[in-house]
């Protein structure tokens, strides 16, 4: 007698799917294949083998189509999922495309053969015979249920592919249309180190390093630290993470590289120290440095100070993140104005900030009176957020570069700002910047903000002028105290 069930169960903590399939393959562990053939002359039973196997079948896309809002588990993939890149509307292209090649079949009938498939991690497979599953008549002589949790199992790689097959058999069900495909699963059990599995089924070029690196989580720390900044929710620690009002996000390596800049075991302020003449040190990664570089050496940092048991610079930062942040949105909002005031350095006459190529936005379109929004606020368009002029990001780095001159540490190596010296008092701020801004807007007017970025001297010029305002507040201190 036949048995009812679902297609899909689920409950807090699992994700129970059963999908026809005409073929299964099996394979056992080779190494513990192995020993146990050294020990018996049979096969193990499948039901009691306690080390990795994995399943293989092809599952008819159709029994993809669970509904609108049913999916299988994704938290394990290390990456959302884009389906409107190119590549994704190809998979969707030759999923759909019923034209007869060759061999007189149609062209979606070589899919299997065409795709990855899906790869999904599960801590229990059951094949089961004579179902039917729930209001439906159909006898599936066999079925293959896969049991996932929620969040530590599920879909590790294919995840495109996934969602692609998902949306498109929607559309054909509500058309009452059939879509003739199928896509082969590969479903490993009794692994436990899922996010090493899901890292090497995405080395592919399209997969960044964030990606991997949230997936293990090399970022958990850095979370807390940021957790309490406005933009916190807008940092993009994985591929394609999208914000739910849809506004532009951080990837986490831009965040990193600012915090580098003020990282002061990797780059000491001063690369002389002589008792009359101090030379202060630009920063490796000051400007434009690949994804990459940024990534592994925040990792290796991370991991060092584990190994150490002691607190990363990343945790010892944790005092100044937020007045670096002030320091650079201030600045980001406030370059054209100040520059309009204080003129460029090649005059004396007041400059006009509207007047250069790059203060103009490309965007094709304009909220009130504003072009733009900066970059670390909370992604909301309104008066507090709103740039009337794009301000590049090459301009405001070697700015908020600069106060690295005024960060020092504490006996603990933990770092603080300068005694004397408050981010958050934008008119002594914008005291500080102005000769910066009129320097750095000059030179970028005249060759490119991206040689300004990156050039040492420009550097050079804006840590020795903070070198000074330095000096300036150590003096001021010492009087008052006096």
């Amino acid at each position: 007698m036949p048995t009812i069930l679902k297609r899909f169960e689920e409950d807090e903590e699992n994700f129970i799917l059963r999908v026809r399939t005409d073929q299964i393959t099996t394979m056992f562990d080779p190494h513990d294949l192995r020993q146990f053939l050294s020990n018996h002359n049979h096969m193990p039973d499948i039901n009691n083998w306690p080390h990795t196997l994995i399943y293989s079948a092809f599952i008819h896309v159709m029994d993809l189509g669970l509904g609108d809002d049913v999916t299988i588990p994704m938290k394990k993939n290390p990456r959302e999922q884009n389906i409107k890149t190119t590549p994704s509307r190809r998979i969707a292209q030759s999923l759909k495309n019923t034209d007869i090649v060759e061999d007189g079949r149609p062209h979606n009938q070589a899919f299997y053969l065409l795709n990855r498939g899906i790869v999904l991690v599960a801590h229990k497979v059951v094949v089961l015979s004579n179902v039917i599953f729930e209001d439906e008549t159909q006898l599936n002589p066999e079925v293959l249920e896969v049991t996932m949790d929620k969040e530590h199992e599920g879909n590790i790689d294919g995840g495109h592919t996934y969602k692609i097959i998902k949306n498109t058999v929607m559309d054909y069900r509500k058309n009452e249309e059939l879509l003739d495909a199928f896509v082969r699963f590969e479903i490993t059990v009794n692994f436990t180190d899922v996010s090493r599995l899901a890292e090497a089924r995405n080395t592919s070029a399209q997969v960044l390093t964030r990606s991997i690196v949230n997936l293990q989580g090399g970022f958990d720390i850095l979370k807390d630290l940021l957790s309490n900044l406005p933009f916190a929710d807008r940092i993009m620690y994985k591929q394609f993470e999208k914000t739910e009002d849809g506004s532009k996000m951080l990837p986490v390596e831009n965040i990193i590289r600012l915090l580098d800049l003020f990282n002061l075991e990797r780059t000491p302020k001063y690369s002389t120290k002589s008792k009359y003449s101090r030379k202060p040190s630009v920063p490796p990664m000051k400007w434009a440095s690949g994804a990459d570089p940024i990534i592994k050496a925040y990792i290796l940092e991370m991991e060092n100070a584990a190994e150490e048991e002691r607190d990363s610079e990343y945790v010892k930062m944790a005092a100044i993140i937020p007045g670096l942040f002030t320091i650079y949105t201030f600045s980001e909002k406030n370059i054209p104005d100040i520059y309009n005031r204080v003129g460029a350095l090649d005059s004396t006459s007041t400059g006009n900030y509207a007047n250069i190529g790059f203060s103009k936005s490309d965007k094709k379109f304009m909220y009130k009176n504003f072009r733009n929004i900066t970059t670390y606020s909370d992604g909301q368009k309104n008066t507090l957020n709103g740039m009337k002029y794009d301000v590049p990001a090459g301009l405001v780095h070697p700015i908020i570069g600069s106060f690295r001159m005024l960060v020092t540490k504490d006996d603990d190596g933990y770092y603080k700002w300068l005694e004397g010296f408050d981010p958050t008092n934008q008119k002594e701020v914008e005291e500080m910047i102005e000769p910066l801004v009129s320097y750095l807007v000059t030179k970028a007017r005249n060759e490119n903000v991206d040689k300004v970025a990156k050039s040492n001297e420009h550097w050079n010029y804006c840590l020795l002028t903070m070198d000074q305002v330095r000096q300036s507040i150590e003096e001021r201190g010492k009087v008052n105290n006096e």
